[in-house]
C-alpha cells in the first residue's frame, strides 16, 4: 500500500530511484529535488547517501535540543 509522507499530495516519484548514473558517474537524490555527486561508483553514492542521512540525523538532534532549551 502506498502512503504519502508529511506533507506530500497527490503520486510521488518511485522513491527505488535515489540513485541514478549521468555521463559516467553515480548520484543520489535527497528531498527538495536535490542531487549529491558525483561519485565514481554507485556504491561509493550509497555510502555516501547513509553518510548525509546520518549527518542530517544528527542535525537533526541538535536543532530539537537546541528549541528545548530555549523553551525551556
Amino acid at each position: 500500500m502506498y502512503v504519502n509522507r508529511d506533507g506530500e499530495q497527490g503520486l510521488q516519484g518511485d522513491r527505488s530511484e535515489r540513485f541514478f548514473q549521468m555521463d559516467a558517474t553515480w548520484y543520489f537524490a535527497v528531498r527538495g529535488g536535490r542531487q549529491m555527486g558525483p561519485y565514481q561508483t554507485k556504491r561509493d553514492a550509497i555510502r555516501a547517501s547513509g553518510e548525509y542521512i546520518r549527518g542530517q540525523s544528527k542535525l537533526n538532534m541538535v536543532r530539537a535540543a537546541a528549541g528545548n532549551r530555549a523553551m525551556s
